[in-house]
């Protein structure tokens, strides 16, 4: 069985230096693009955009929204135009509800191929005909490292393999993001699930055990990473969006209000009720399920996670991430992206503000500059 390769080389990556190329991250409330150029072995940020998902379908910006593959072709052209982006090259981040990450021990048998061994394990890891998935997998060595996105580090290859990482995409997923890149008018070099784009722009070259947390408008996304190695991923039912509709159902206020309120971090009553507790109930819930992660991690693995990372468009929301903080106890911080990037000097307060929300398109920029 061959199989292809999303840990490595997905498809083909920028085959030209001085190419400008774009990351792309479709979430399910906003698509936001990354425009960046390699010079002088920086990478230099040329233009980003975000675009809101909810118009599209009739709904207020900010509500998570299935789109017709026409209807996110339009959002995507337009948020091109509104960034005034020139190139049509990019790499697109694959959504993680419609992968698998995990990590499954192999026997080591003299004499067998270890494809044969890893596909032939993988089916007892994947709950779905392997017919149905595009399959890869990359060997985590004992020592050594690898990097974010699987590739075994120097050093690491005369390891003999029993760790393995596996990745499953659903093949129709896949299908998709050509057909939305044709539709698009774009060049899609490569495509990356949005975890490993994720990690390599929250925390790059990071060594130690930390957790990676991206807060999105419909799940909340949870990462531990050990040596730049994904080895949890969680998905936590409830994002920011949910906040939102917990506002607007308790005071019966217009959800575009509820929205405006908990943008802005506003404190007062409607109906007798003070919808910063909402916001604060929210965020208490989100922590315990988060420590629920670390805590089973830790146990397991004998390893302490030593930071928590927030990444996300719904970690920006006025005083959530305070909240968070205090009831983590775990040292923590927001992810700065954009400080991977040059860029002007009069941008930085900007982008350290809104960089958070565009984690995974840099993360999907970085890796074609990186491997080009």
């Amino acid at each position: 069985m061959n199989i292809p390769s999303f840990l490595d080389n997905i498809i083909n990556l920028v085959k030209n230096k001085e190419e400008s190329v774009l990351g792309i991250d479709i979430g399910s409330s906003s698509i936001k693009v990354v425009q960046v150029k390699e010079k002088s072995g920086r990478a230099i940020l040329e233009t980003y955009g975000e675009i809101a998902l909810g118009p599209y379908a009739g709904m207020d910006a900010g509500r998570a929204v299935k789109l017709r593959t026409a209807e996110e072709a339009v959002a995507i052209k337009d948020v091109l135009r509104e960034a005034n982006t020139t190139t049509k090259v990019c790499g697109v981040a694959i959504p993680l509800a419609s992968s698998l990450i995990t990590t499954m021990k192999v026997p080591q048998i003299a004499g067998t191929n270890l494809e044969e061994i890893v596909t032939m394990e993988a089916r007892r890891y994947i709950p779905v005909s392997l017919e149905e998935i595009t399959l890869d997998w990359q060997v985590i060595p004992e020592i050594g490292g690898v990097q974010a996105d699987g590739k075994i580090e120097s050093g690491s290859q005369t390891v003999r393999p029993s760790n393995i990482l596996i990745v499953a995409v659903h093949t129709e997923t896949i299908n998709h993001l050509k057909e939305l890149s044709v539709s698009s008018m774009l060049e899609s070099r490569f495509y990356e699930l949005e975890a490993f784009s994720t990690i390599r722009s929250a925390i790059p070259q990071e060594k130690r055990t930390v957790s990676v947390v991206d807060f999105g408008a419909s799940s909340t996304k949870v990462y531990i990473a050990a040596n730049g190695v994904i080895k949890v991923s969680h998905t936590i039912p409830f994002g920011s969006q949910d906040t939102t509709l917990s506002i607007s159902r308790a005071t019966g206020m217009p959800v575009a209000e509820a929205e405006r309120r908990k943008r802005s971090g506003e404190s007062g009553e409607v109906m007798g009720i003070n919808f910063k507790d909402i916001v604060e109930v929210n965020a208490a819930y989100v922590a315990n399920e988060i420590l629920k992660v670390i805590r089973e991690y830790q146990t397991k693995s004998g390893s302490i996670v030593e930071e928590v990372v927030f990444s996300g468009g719904g970690i920006n929301f006025r005083g959530l991430y305070e909240l968070l903080v205090e009831k983590l106890p775990v040292k923590s911080r927001k992810a700065d992206p954009f400080a991977a990037l040059v860029a002007p000097a009069f941008l930085s307060g900007v982008l350290k503000e809104i960089g958070p929300s565009f984690g995974v398109a840099i993360g999907a920029a970085l890796r074609a500059v990186s491997r080009s």
